[in-house]
């Protein structure tokens, strides 16, 4: 997050909630009774983009040449057409997918459309460490529309966007490159 770009209220409180969190939890509205009256939690399966795995054959740099880290594996990823959509909660709608790649050190992403609206909050990490991900937000955008994350360490990065329900599930994001290190 930009700390000296003016974020929005609700973004605020938004990401002060993400922050207290380990991990993500669904709406009410995807748990169910249990028989003695006790929420239980329902899995929720993430739906998964496999890439893939990363190369154990990694070449060795060469004098004069850049150095090479990974392999930039094309894709096609936008919320209209991968992951899922959930409820958030009475006023956002979540978007959650995993991208994965058996064996790689990390992983960090080109996004070719990158227009988050006020009041959204895109969540890139590792799901077995949600606390050392990055979140972006519209303070985040950039003139040329385009935007490069950092490595996410591990072989698997989870993006959660919240967004506000009156975009109406509609934003200007999409993956163009994954980005495998060995």
């Amino acid at each position: 997050m930009n700390m000296h770009s003016p974020v929005t209220l609700s973004a605020l409180m938004l990401s002060t909630v993400l922050a207290a969190c380990s991990s993500l939890s669904p709406s009410p509205a995807a748990r169910s009774s249990a028989t003695q009256g006790q929420d239980v939690m329902q899995p929720i399966a993430v739906p998964q983009i496999a890439l893939p795995p990363a190369r154990s054959d990694a070449p060795a740099s060469t004098k004069g040449k850049p150095m090479q880290f990974a392999d930039a594996v094309p894709v096609s990823v936008r919320p209209e057409t991968n992951g899922l959509w959930s409820a958030w909660d009475e006023y956002n709608d979540r978007w959650r997918v995993d991208l994965v790649s058996r064996g790689a050190r990390s992983l960090n992403l080109h996004f070719d459309r990158f227009l988050l609206p006020q009041g959204a909050i895109l969540r890139l990490y590792a799901p077995a460490e949600p606390q050392r991900g990055i979140q972006l937000t519209a303070a985040d955008n950039k003139p040329h529309g385009a935007y490069w994350s950092p490595e996410i360490a591990g072989d698997t990065l989870r993006l959660d966007l919240i967004l506000p329900r009156d975009y109406d599930r509609k934003i200007e994001l999409s993956i163009a490159n994954v980005n495998v290190a060995w």
